[in-house]
């Protein structure tokens, strides 16, 4: 355990210099700084989980404050004796950035990078953000080496430099070598947009030899290194050691023995079954009956039938590099790829493939460009049906036009027709003036019809694509979208009502953001944290108030939403026909959704509005700060 919090800030023009900072969790660190990322206060334990690395900057799409996560870096920050990194400033060429701590105090090197895009378009067989990593390797990994350092690099990609929908990668590195396929992303809010726009930097090598987490090297003086000191609280809590609970409360992302499938895609696809979406959302308008088909045929007994028999069945399964019993990630050997469910759903089914080695094509294309896959999965499953229905013309873009007609839909020449025109979509968003700003600064340049059928929720000037699952949640205006700070289960909930319990749970998920934890492992974080801290740091710490104060920070520094509500027709039809499906499965106490469906029957733009702002209302009511006067 460090003796106090430090952090590491680096201006991009001039010095760096390294302070201590009272902050104790990177969400609280982060607001109102620049770019920031770091690890929580649990970094330097031996518990699953707790070595996660948090970003917390302002996010350009959403235009407002914004977390994102990357699993099993904050390892790797702690080894360098660090918990936040701030960059200031922006430096003049594209830049690599190198923190070590080899025992001599934090050092950092630039690197000027003279032809980016040559390295991008191919360095020693590989492309994108893989050939940058790559590089950096080369460049810088043999110092790491040599002092028996552990070390990870995270990198941008073509998509950050020329789009608004760059996300942050790390292949991981074990034993000092790539394990391909094994990668992480901070996507969501799109910083490696923001760490290149901003600041300049391309990529991050940084490790060291404080600790050494990852080589199991711990200081016995801390408890939470101890693993019978962990192991006594865990049984204090729970009544069972840090391995069982861990593996009881994260059985869904390592194998469900009930379901004969694990981790997101699988479980998730076993739950949701009808409700899953498909051909851009436009599943939520089909009869029960027509979604189920869709369910049986098309994604059980092949999308999901092909994941079983490649993953689970031979038990192909790997951690993200921490040392962790959940081991949550489905690797395909052959393919060299992990699939997890949001980024295959956003580039698979929403976007008219059905078949699991045509969605590998697009993601490997989708991850090898640097894309947040579910924000580029949304822009594209929206350009696709607005070419299916000729709402664009596909000659404008280059492409044909894809088969979104499910009654006439081949699974394998569909899927793979669909897939292919997706990969030429990727390369054209790079360089086009429109599509390269997002989905909704696109949605306004298309037309009408075009705009109608796209997915988002605005914020300000700028707006995220939906998580993917059909719930109100994910289009609620809440103070960070796009991500579980919210209510998400699938049970009706009254607007004003749904908007406290949204705020509510945004407190719950800093349980995890804010103390660098995997929220996978929420089953036993938000039972136990309190306790932990107190008993194996001396930290004695009201949790629930803490984290509330730095939510309704955000709610009251970052605005809440606009005040008119969602702006496309789509998102409308995707409440309005969630109420529908939501009543047909209730058997009594409907009079409240009953009300609201009449009310969207009416009229769906003056029911939405009103909705919108009593989930406003709910929010500020709960966290105990005063509501706008448009919500009022």
């Amino acid at each position: 355990m460090l003796e106090c919090m430090k952090e590491l800030v680096i201006d991009l023009k001039g010095e760096h210099k390294v302070n201590e900072v009272k902050e104790i969790g990177p969400v609280e660190y982060g607001i109102k700084k620049d770019f920031t990322f770091g690890n929580g206060y649990l970094a330097s334990s031996i518990i699953p989980g707790t070595h996660r690395l948090i970003f917390t900057n302002y996010s350009k799409l959403w235009d407002g404050l914004f977390i994102s996560t990357i699993g099993g870096l904050g390892s790797e920050l702690f080894a360098a004796g660090l918990n936040y990194v701030r960059l200031t400033n922006k430096a003049e060429k594209p830049t690599v950035l190198s923190i070590r701590n080899f025992g001599d105090g934090v050092q950092v090197v630039k690197h000027q990078i003279n032809d980016l895009d040559s390295i991008y378009e191919g360095y020693k067989g590989k492309r994108g953000i893989f050939a940058l990593e790559q590089y950096v390797y080369d460049v810088f990994a043999k110092d790491y080496i040599d002092h028996n350092a552990v070390f990870q690099i995270m990198s941008v990609g073509p998509a950050s430099t020329k789009t608004e929908m760059g996300a942050i990668g790390s292949t991981l590195i074990e034993n000092g070598k790539f394990v391909e396929g094994i990668d992480e992303w901070a996507a969501r809010g799109c910083f490696g947009s923001v760490m290149y726009q901003n600041h300049n930097v391309v990529s991050i090598i940084f490790g060291g030899v404080y600790g050494k987490i990852n080589q199991g090297i711990y200081d016995k003086n801390d408890k939470s290194t101890d693993l019978a000191s962990v192991n006594e609280v865990f049984n204090k809590v729970f009544g069972k050691g840090m391995i069982e609970t861990v593996r009881e409360v994260t059985v869904k992302y390592f194998y469900n023995p009930e379901l004969k499938t694990g981790g997101t895609f699988g479980c998730n696809y076993k739950h949701l079954k009808d409700t899953s979406l498909s051909f851009n959302w436009s599943s939520t308008y089909l009869t029960k009956e027509e979604r189920e088909r869709i369910y049986k045929e098309f994604i059980e007994n092949h999308f999901l039938k092909q994941f079983n028999e490649e993953i689970i069945e031979k038990r192909s399964f790997r951690t993200c590099g921490e040392p962790c019993p959940t081991a949550c990630k489905k690797y395909w050997q052959e393919g060299k790829l992990k699939r997890d469910y949001e980024p295959y759903e956003a580039n698979g089914p929403n976007i008219g493939i059905f078949d699991i080695h045509e969605a590998d094509r697009v993601v490997r294309e989708v991850n090898t460009l640097g894309y947040d896959a579910i924000e580029v999965g949304t822009m594209l499953s929206w350009l696709m049906e607005s070419l299916a229905k000729e709402y664009i013309n596909p000659k404008e873009l280059g492409v044909e036009k894809p088969n979104f007609d499910l009654k006439h839909f081949n699974i394998i020449e569909d899927s793979k027709r669909n897939a292919d025109i997706a990969i030429k979509l990727l390369h054209t968003i790079l360089d086009h003036p429109v599509l390269s700003k997002g989905i909704r600064y696109a949605a306004n340049h298309f037309g009408d019809k075009a705009k109608n059928l796209a997915l988002y929720t605005p914020h300000k000037k700028g707006a995220i694509a939906p998580a993917q699952y059909w719930v109100p949640a994910f289009f609620l205006p809440i103070a960070v979208q796009g991500k579980f700070l919210s209510y998400y289960k699938s049970d009706f909930k009254d607007p004003y009502e749904l908007g406290k319990l949204c705020a509510q749970r945004a407190v719950k998920e800093l349980y995890s953001d804010n103390f660098g934890i995997c929220r996978f492992h929420r089953g036993w974080v938000e039972k136990g944290l309190q306790t932990i801290l107190k008993e194996l740091y001396n930290l004695d710490l009201d949790v629930e108030s803490y984290c509330k104060e730095i939510v309704k920070k955000i709610y009251l520094d970052h605005n809440c939403s606009n005040p008119n509500a969602w702006e496309t027709e789509r998102v409308y039809d995707v409440i309005f026909n969630y109420l529908k499906d939501a009543r047909d499965k209730m058997e009594k106490d409907t009079e409240k959704v009953d009300e609201w469906i009449a009310k969207f029957e009416k009229d769906k733009i003056s029911a939405g509005r009103e909705y919108w702002k009593l989930v406003v209302k709910g929010a500020h009511d709960f966290l105990g700060i005063p509501v706008p006067d448009w919500a009022r």
